[in-house]
Formats: structure tokens, sequence, C-alpha cells
């Protein structure tokens, strides 16, 4: 069940930028010595240039590690949240759903691929919408972590009542996220 995080888009995109770099040094290395001459090259720039390839190569080996390193601590993440008992949901400031782990999929009844990108309160009884309107603003108002049950209208039981507790979890400054809780009563 718990899938594998690839690594990021963007270390694609590194490895390309570095193997580049290293590429056109090398090129150049090996262009200097050819030539031979030392009135094109003196031993001290070959030296530099043999420097800095090595120095290129021990970043790269530790921009390597660092990398695979974040790479397993996000899988380690990834799968705690996937795993955990609770159903959480993670939305946008509007409601609207970016991730959801396996047991909010079994309480919804819907897979993730068809949970994400829509809003959360479709899954909340009408007549608990406004109480789950004003809660959530409230939230987002003061930053701070809210809790209430509410009816829901999906489920095998049509009169489901669900613990909600939603908070914030974005760090100031990036695009607000929120965390919601979801819990049989």
């Amino acid at each position: 069940m718990a899938s594998e995080v690839s690594a990021l888009p963007q270390q694609t995109d590194l490895d390309s930028a570095i193997g580049l770099v290293r590429e056109t040094v090398e090129k150049q290395l090996h262009g200097i010595e050819r030539q031979g001459s030392p009135a094109t090259a003196e031993p001290s720039e070959l030296e530099a240039l043999h420097r800095a390839v090595e120095e290129v190569n021990a970043a790269c080996d530790d921009l390597q590690a660092q990398t695979d390193e974040l790479a397993k601590q996000r899988n380690h993440y990834w799968n705690l949240f996937n795993l955990a008992h609770d159903a959480y949901v993670l939305t946008d400031g509007y409601g609207t759903i970016l991730e959801v782990n396996i047991a909010a999929q079994k309480l919804l009844l819907f897979r993730s691929a068809n949970l994400v990108g829509k809003p959360l309160i479709l899954f909340v009884a009408m007549e608990d919408r406004p109480a789950f309107r004003n809660n959530l603003n409230e939230a987002l108002a003061t930053s701070s972590v809210k809790a209430w049950s509410c009816g829901s209208h999906y489920g095998p039981d049509p009169k489901l009542t669900i613990e909600v507790t939603v908070g914030p979890i974005s760090p100031p400054g990036s695009a607000f996220a929120m965390c919601w809780v979801l819990r049989r009563k």
C-alpha cells in the first residue's frame, strides 16, 4: 500500500546541470593538457583547474548524499502519514483537498485521485456546512486548532457523525495549508 516517494523532479535538472559543469571543466582541462605548451597554460593554472574539478566533484558527492537523505526522510514521513490509523486530509486555505491518506480514502469511500482538487465541504452534511465554514475561517484567521463534530452524507451510514480537528500547517511566508483529522464518532 505504501508507495515509494520518488526523488523530487528538480533532482533530474540538478543532476543534468552538475553533469554539464563537470563535462565542461573536464573538457577544458584535457584541452589544456593536450596543448602542453607552457606559453598557453602555466602549471599553476593546471593545478588550480585540477583542484577546482576535485572541489566540484566533492561538492556534488556531498549534495547527492544530502539529496538521498532528504528523499529517505520524505519517504519515511510520507509512509507515516499515509499509513496512520486516523483519516488525514491536507487542504489549501479554502478547503480544497490536496492530499489524503489511506484512512481518509476509506472513510470518504473515494480513491485519492478522485478526492484531490475537490472541496472537502462536499463531504459534509448540508445542515453542518455553515458551521464547517465558520470553523475553517476561524482556524485560518487565528492560526489555531479547531475541533467540532459534523455529519457526513458519504459513507455506509448516511447519518455518520465525524469528529473534525483542523489546524494550519504552513510555515510563515508559504502557501497556506490546513491539516484535517477526521474520526468516526
